[in-house]
């Protein structure tokens, strides 16, 4: 008769190389299950109505593992919302050079392409490196159709320009940032970076006031 194998008798090494022998199986499923149960429990107990996306392309590594949704919080409570239930998703994990070569930075790339095709961002952020390269492919808005004409005479010596490629218009896309105070509170960029709107679900209103808030303007008395 085989001898029963009594764990507590057994090293601890060959323990867990008894344990993850002959249940390996049952560990892998139960885990599964385990993390997959809390993830429902979290989701369907948290869970939030999306109100605006909002991607930083080559943010500040740093800082973007510091800085959550709750950047725009203020934000929110301000124009109204409630922010138990309401929030601004930040998608800060995409970074590339470039100027770079290779299959992770050209699927990096591809992967900005396809949140801004997906209507995935309402506003866009990045360094000027990666914004010409999306600056002529009609991803992003014409700014005179969100922000009042007054900002963009303010902004007119710091706007970049589209050229639509069908019709050969030409309109502003973004809007160079230089010691911008959000930006310098946000620590996601160092130095100068863009700021646009693109094709997302926001309602019309609130991106445009979350532009303005981004560029220091008083969105709520205006």
């Amino acid at each position: 008769m085989e001898k029963k194998v009594v764990l507590k008798e057994m090293e601890p090494k060959k323990r867990r190389e008894y344990i993850w022998e002959y249940y390996k199986w049952y560990i892998i499923v139960g885990t599964f299950f385990l993390i997959f149960g809390t993830y429902l429990i979290i989701h369907y107990t948290t869970k939030k109505d999306i109100v605006a996306n909002v991607i930083m392309v080559n943010a500040d590594v740093e800082m973007a593992n510091e800085t959550g949704n709750e950047l725009f919080d203020s934000f929110l409570e301000e124009n109204g919302y409630n922010i138990k239930e309401n929030e601004i998703i930040l998608n800060d994990g995409l970074s590339f050079d470039p100027n770079g070569i290779g299959k992770e930075n050209y699927y990096t790339y591809q992967s900005m392409l396809t949140v801004l095709e997906a209507g995935g961002a309402d506003v866009y952020f990045s360094d000027e490196g990666a914004y010409a390269l999306i600056q002529n492919i009609g991803l992003l808005k014409d700014l005179t159709e969100v922000l009042p004409k007054d900002i963009l005479d303010k902004y007119q010596n710091e706007l970049c320009y589209t050229t639509d490629e069908e019709t050969g218009d030409t309109y502003p896309s973004a809007i160079i940032l230089k010691d911008n105070e959000w930006v310098e509170q946000s620590k996601m960029y160092r130095g100068t970076c863009v700021v646009a709107a693109a094709y997302g679900a926001a309602d019309e209103e609130l991106q445009q006031n979350l532009m303005l808030e981004i560029l220091g303007e008083n969105c709520i008395d205006r």
